[in-house]
Protein backbone atom coordinates (compact mmCIF):
# COMPACT_ATOMS: atom_id res chain seq x y z
CA UNK A 1 0.00 0.00 0.00
CA UNK A 2 1.29 3.46 -0.87
CA UNK A 3 2.31 5.87 1.84
CA UNK A 4 -0.27 8.64 2.12
CA UNK A 5 2.51 11.16 2.67
CA UNK A 6 3.79 10.42 -0.84
CA UNK A 7 0.43 11.16 -2.45
CA UNK A 8 -0.69 14.55 -3.74
CA UNK A 9 -4.25 15.47 -4.61
CA UNK A 10 -4.86 15.18 -8.36
CA UNK A 11 -7.23 18.16 -8.24
CA UNK A 12 -5.31 20.83 -6.35
CA UNK A 13 -1.91 19.25 -5.67
CA UNK A 14 -2.20 19.41 -1.86
CA UNK A 15 -0.64 16.56 0.14
CA UNK A 16 -3.16 13.93 1.22
CA UNK A 17 -3.88 13.63 4.96
CA UNK A 18 -5.71 10.62 6.40
CA UNK A 19 -7.27 9.58 3.07
CA UNK A 20 -8.63 13.07 2.27
CA UNK A 21 -7.30 16.22 0.69
CA UNK A 22 -7.41 18.94 3.37
CA UNK A 23 -7.84 21.62 0.68
CA UNK A 24 -10.62 20.40 -1.64
CA UNK A 25 -11.95 17.38 0.24
CA UNK A 26 -11.27 14.76 -2.44
CA UNK A 27 -11.12 11.24 -0.99
CA UNK A 28 -8.08 9.03 -1.65
CA UNK A 29 -8.20 5.22 -1.49
CA UNK A 30 -4.85 3.43 -1.89
CA UNK A 31 -6.49 0.03 -2.41
CA UNK A 32 -6.30 -1.48 -5.89
CA UNK A 33 -9.58 -1.13 -7.79
CA UNK A 34 -11.42 -4.41 -8.30
CA UNK A 35 -14.79 -5.33 -9.82
CA UNK A 36 -16.22 -6.02 -6.38
CA UNK A 37 -14.83 -2.74 -5.09
CA UNK A 38 -16.37 -0.86 -8.02
CA UNK A 39 -19.79 -2.47 -7.43
CA UNK A 40 -19.56 -1.71 -3.72
CA UNK A 41 -18.69 1.93 -4.42
CA UNK A 42 -21.62 2.29 -6.81
CA UNK A 43 -24.08 0.83 -4.30
CA UNK A 44 -22.71 2.87 -1.40
CA UNK A 45 -22.97 6.14 -3.32
CA UNK A 46 -26.43 5.30 -4.68
CA UNK A 47 -27.99 4.32 -1.35
CA UNK A 48 -25.86 6.34 1.05
CA UNK A 49 -28.00 7.70 3.87
CA UNK A 50 -25.99 10.91 3.85
CA UNK A 51 -25.01 12.01 0.37
CA UNK A 52 -26.95 10.18 -2.34
CA UNK A 53 -29.43 12.12 -4.47
CA UNK A 54 -32.38 10.01 -3.36
CA UNK A 55 -31.44 10.26 0.31
CA UNK A 56 -31.09 14.03 -0.11
CA UNK A 57 -34.61 14.16 -1.58
CA UNK A 58 -35.91 12.49 1.57
CA UNK A 59 -33.94 14.89 3.74
CA UNK A 60 -35.36 17.84 1.79
CA UNK A 61 -38.83 16.60 2.68
CA UNK A 62 -37.98 16.10 6.36
CA UNK A 63 -35.80 19.19 6.93
CA UNK A 64 -35.40 21.34 3.79
CA UNK A 65 -33.86 24.27 5.67
CA UNK A 66 -30.81 22.22 6.70
CA UNK A 67 -29.91 21.24 3.13
CA UNK A 68 -30.65 24.61 1.53
CA UNK A 69 -28.98 26.67 4.26
CA UNK A 70 -25.93 24.40 4.10
CA UNK A 71 -25.52 25.42 0.45
CA UNK A 72 -26.21 29.10 1.24
CA UNK A 73 -23.46 29.07 3.85
CA UNK A 74 -20.85 27.83 1.39
CA UNK A 75 -20.66 24.13 2.35
CA UNK A 76 -21.13 22.61 -1.09
CA UNK A 77 -19.27 19.29 -1.25
CA UNK A 78 -21.21 17.12 1.21
CA UNK A 79 -24.79 17.05 -0.06
CA UNK A 80 -25.51 16.89 -3.82
CA UNK A 81 -25.60 20.34 -5.43
CA UNK A 82 -28.83 21.89 -6.75
CA UNK A 83 -27.57 21.24 -10.29
CA UNK A 84 -27.10 17.54 -9.59
CA UNK A 85 -30.59 17.24 -8.05
CA UNK A 86 -31.99 19.08 -11.09
CA UNK A 87 -30.20 16.70 -13.47
CA UNK A 88 -31.71 13.70 -11.70
CA UNK A 89 -35.15 15.33 -11.83
CA UNK A 90 -34.87 15.81 -15.60
CA UNK A 91 -33.72 12.19 -15.98
CA UNK A 92 -36.50 10.74 -13.81
CA UNK A 93 -39.10 12.88 -15.59
CA UNK A 94 -37.76 11.81 -18.99
CA UNK A 95 -37.97 8.12 -18.07
CA UNK A 96 -41.51 8.66 -16.79
CA UNK A 97 -42.62 10.37 -19.99
CA UNK A 98 -40.96 7.73 -22.16
CA UNK A 99 -42.14 4.57 -20.42
CA UNK A 100 -45.14 5.43 -18.23
CA UNK A 101 -47.17 8.50 -19.12
CA UNK A 102 -46.91 11.73 -21.14
CA UNK A 103 -47.90 13.98 -18.25
CA UNK A 104 -45.87 15.33 -15.35
CA UNK A 105 -47.76 15.71 -12.05
CA UNK A 106 -50.97 15.81 -14.07
CA UNK A 107 -49.77 18.46 -16.54
CA UNK A 108 -48.99 18.08 -20.24
CA UNK A 109 -46.39 20.29 -21.88
CA UNK A 110 -46.47 20.43 -25.67
CA UNK A 111 -43.34 22.04 -27.14
CA UNK A 112 -41.77 21.77 -30.56
CA UNK A 113 -38.06 21.88 -29.73
CA UNK A 114 -37.81 21.38 -25.96
CA UNK A 115 -38.56 18.17 -24.09
CA UNK A 116 -41.56 18.18 -21.77
CA UNK A 117 -39.54 17.65 -18.60
CA UNK A 118 -37.14 20.48 -19.42
CA UNK A 119 -39.95 22.90 -20.29
CA UNK A 120 -41.72 21.91 -17.06
CA UNK A 121 -38.71 22.77 -14.92
CA UNK A 122 -37.79 25.84 -16.98
CA UNK A 123 -41.26 27.23 -16.32
CA UNK A 124 -41.83 26.22 -12.71
CA UNK A 125 -38.46 26.93 -11.13
CA UNK A 126 -38.21 30.64 -12.13
CA UNK A 127 -41.95 31.10 -11.56
CA UNK A 128 -41.89 29.61 -8.07
CA UNK A 129 -38.68 31.49 -7.23
CA UNK A 130 -40.43 34.74 -8.11
CA UNK A 131 -43.51 33.75 -6.10
CA UNK A 132 -41.30 32.91 -3.15
CA UNK A 133 -39.65 36.33 -3.39
CA UNK A 134 -42.98 38.15 -3.75
CA UNK A 135 -44.71 36.06 -1.10
CA UNK A 136 -42.11 36.82 1.57
CA UNK A 137 -40.79 40.31 0.72
CA UNK A 138 -40.05 41.36 4.29
CA UNK A 139 -37.32 38.74 4.69
CA UNK A 140 -34.94 40.75 2.47
CA UNK A 141 -33.53 37.61 0.85
CA UNK A 142 -32.24 37.95 -2.71
CA UNK A 143 -33.61 36.20 -5.77
CA UNK A 144 -30.58 33.83 -6.11
CA UNK A 145 -31.32 32.35 -2.65
CA UNK A 146 -34.96 31.81 -3.62
CA UNK A 147 -33.80 30.27 -6.89
CA UNK A 148 -31.55 27.76 -5.13
CA UNK A 149 -34.36 26.79 -2.76
CA UNK A 150 -36.77 26.35 -5.68
CA UNK A 151 -34.30 24.18 -7.61
CA UNK A 152 -33.81 21.91 -4.62
CA UNK A 153 -37.50 21.74 -3.72
CA UNK A 154 -38.97 21.49 -7.24
CA UNK A 155 -36.47 18.82 -8.27
CA UNK A 156 -36.74 16.70 -5.14
CA UNK A 157 -40.54 16.95 -5.08
CA UNK A 158 -40.79 16.00 -8.75
CA UNK A 159 -38.45 13.04 -8.21
CA UNK A 160 -40.31 11.83 -5.12
CA UNK A 161 -43.83 12.18 -6.52
CA UNK A 162 -42.93 10.72 -9.91
CA UNK A 163 -41.16 7.65 -8.48
CA UNK A 164 -43.89 7.01 -5.91
CA UNK A 165 -46.64 7.51 -8.48
CA UNK A 166 -44.99 5.26 -11.07
CA UNK A 167 -44.32 2.57 -8.48
CA UNK A 168 -47.99 2.54 -7.47
CA UNK A 169 -49.08 2.61 -11.10
CA UNK A 170 -46.86 -0.30 -12.16
CA UNK A 171 -47.76 -2.39 -9.11
CA UNK A 172 -51.46 -1.62 -8.72
CA UNK A 173 -52.46 0.05 -11.99
CA UNK A 174 -53.45 3.32 -10.30
CA UNK A 175 -54.02 6.28 -12.62
CA UNK A 176 -50.81 8.27 -13.17
CA UNK A 177 -52.73 11.50 -12.53
CA UNK A 178 -53.07 10.58 -8.86
CA UNK A 179 -50.76 13.48 -7.96
CA UNK A 180 -52.13 16.67 -9.49
CA UNK A 181 -50.18 19.86 -9.97
CA UNK A 182 -51.85 21.33 -6.89
CA UNK A 183 -50.12 18.79 -4.62
CA UNK A 184 -46.78 19.50 -6.29
CA UNK A 185 -47.20 23.25 -5.74
CA UNK A 186 -48.41 22.79 -2.17
CA UNK A 187 -45.40 20.67 -1.19
CA UNK A 188 -42.96 23.12 -2.79
CA UNK A 189 -44.62 26.15 -1.15
CA UNK A 190 -44.64 24.47 2.27
CA UNK A 191 -41.00 23.46 1.90
CA UNK A 192 -40.02 26.95 0.81
CA UNK A 193 -41.86 28.49 3.75
CA UNK A 194 -40.03 26.12 6.08
CA UNK A 195 -36.71 27.24 4.58
CA UNK A 196 -37.24 30.99 4.81
CA UNK A 197 -39.62 31.54 7.74
CA UNK A 198 -37.66 32.91 10.72
CA UNK A 199 -38.52 31.29 14.05
CA UNK A 200 -40.95 28.99 12.24
CA UNK A 201 -44.23 27.94 13.78
CA UNK A 202 -47.06 26.10 12.07
CA UNK A 203 -49.04 29.33 11.81
CA UNK A 204 -46.14 31.28 10.27
CA UNK A 205 -45.36 28.49 7.82
CA UNK A 206 -49.04 28.27 6.83
CA UNK A 207 -49.17 32.06 6.39
CA UNK A 208 -46.09 32.19 4.15
CA UNK A 209 -47.35 29.18 2.19
CA UNK A 210 -50.60 31.02 1.55
CA UNK A 211 -48.76 34.20 0.49
CA UNK A 212 -46.73 32.21 -2.05
CA UNK A 213 -49.86 30.53 -3.38
CA UNK A 214 -51.58 33.92 -3.82
CA UNK A 215 -48.47 35.28 -5.57
CA UNK A 216 -48.50 32.26 -7.90
CA UNK A 217 -52.20 32.79 -8.70
CA UNK A 218 -51.50 36.44 -9.51
CA UNK A 219 -48.51 35.42 -11.68
CA UNK A 220 -50.53 32.85 -13.66
CA UNK A 221 -53.43 35.30 -14.03
CA UNK A 222 -51.08 37.93 -15.44
CA UNK A 223 -49.70 35.43 -17.98
CA UNK A 224 -53.19 34.34 -19.03
CA UNK A 225 -54.23 37.98 -19.40
CA UNK A 226 -51.26 38.73 -21.64
CA UNK A 227 -51.99 35.63 -23.74
CA UNK A 228 -55.64 36.65 -24.02
CA UNK A 229 -54.71 40.16 -25.09
CA UNK A 230 -52.38 38.81 -27.77
CA UNK A 231 -54.80 36.14 -28.98
CA UNK A 232 -58.31 36.06 -27.48
CA UNK A 233 -59.10 32.80 -29.31
CA UNK A 234 -56.34 30.94 -27.53
CA UNK A 235 -58.27 30.83 -24.23
CA UNK A 236 -61.70 29.25 -24.21
CA UNK A 237 -63.97 28.30 -21.36
CA UNK A 238 -66.07 25.20 -22.06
Amino acid sequence: MSNLNDQACTICGTEIERHYCPNCGQKYDAKKLTSIGLLSDLLVNLFSLEKSVFATCIRLIIDPKKIVKNYFDGFRHYYPSPGKILFYAVTVAGLHITFVDKTLVGLTFDTDNISAQVSFLLFFIPALSLCSLLGMPRLKIGFPEHMISSIYLCSSTLISLTILNDFLYLITGFDTDIYPAFLFLLLVFIGDARVFTPNPTRLRIARNTLFQFLAFCAFVSAILLLVFIQNPESIRIN
